[in-house]
């Protein structure tokens, strides 16, 4: 119920959305569908995407009640932008938001700019480079037998064959480099390294970090972290944490 609940907040026209959503379960017709947002952003859906969709405009993942005490104008930091539904959902509840995204794999960049240029979105700034705990060359595995991939990862081989050598930047460096001062929220959802991210972040980049969101990821090798190592440290820097069921980490100041 809440799917359908959030749909008619979300989107224009959700009987439409919803007649295309079942059609595509049983026969896609064609690769991707369109969906306008209730904010009037315009949204491309493919059909390796739907799953993605559902968890950001459908499901909420990243809802929090705390979000309605933003400024209406709020910084943030969208790390793992895939093809940009994260950053669409910000500015569809906050439409003076400036959003920064990351994604460095090049078939989510290209739907992701794609998203940016038809929305007219000056505000959405976009970044080809991974986020990682040190500027370096990393390599990320992916499938390549997918046109877009909800499971690129530095960290995981799983359904993998192929890998991909990007430019990786560190928190510390990406708040330098885009003279942040303040972020209201940070969303993190890169497949694994999270962990590799936030255990070498500065105390100076949490001080100006209200909240952080944090899609988590069971698998991780126990060397590289655990969710409790991980709400350990974010309660050591003054964030109060919230892990919910559905892996989701909230850790608010």
């Amino acid at each position: 119920m809440k799917r359908y609940i959030n749909s008619f907040k979300n989107i224009k026209k959700p009987f439409l959305f919803w007649s295309e959503y079942y059609k595509r379960k049983e026969k896609p017709e064609t690769d991707s569908f369109h969906v306008t947002l209730s904010g009037g952003l315009k949204v491309e859906i493919p059909n390796d995407l739907i799953s993605a969709f559902d968890e950001v405009f459908l499901r909420e993942v990243y809802h929090s009640e705390s979000n309605s005490a933003m400024n209406i104008a709020p910084l943030i930091i969208d790390i793992g932008a895939n093809v940009g539904y994260f950053s669409l959902y910000a500015f569809n509840n906050f439409k003076k938001a400036r959003v920064i995204a990351f994604e460095p794999f090049p078939p989510n960049f290209k739907l992701l700019d794609k998203h940016k240029v038809e929305n007219a979105l000056d505000n959405l700034i976009l970044d080809k480079r991974a986020v990682s705990g040190t500027d370096s060359v990393l390599k990320i595995n992916f499938n390549p037998d997918v046109d877009y991939s909800v499971g690129a990862s530095m960290v995981n081989r799983d359904g993998a064959s192929s890998t991909l050598e990007v430019e990786a930047i560190s928190l510390k460096d990406l708040f330098d480099q885009y003279n942040v001062d303040h972020c209201d929220l940070l969303k993190i959802d890169c497949e694994g390294a999270e962990y590799n991210i936030l255990f070498n972040t500065s105390d100076d980049v949490f001080d100006c970090i209200d909240k952080i969101v944090i899609e988590m990821h069971e698998w991780v090798p126990k060397e590289e972290g655990t969710p409790d190592k991980l709400i350990s440290f974010l309660e050591e820097k003054g964030f109060k944490v919230d892990f919910k069921s559905n892996w989701m980490l909230w850790a608010i100041k």
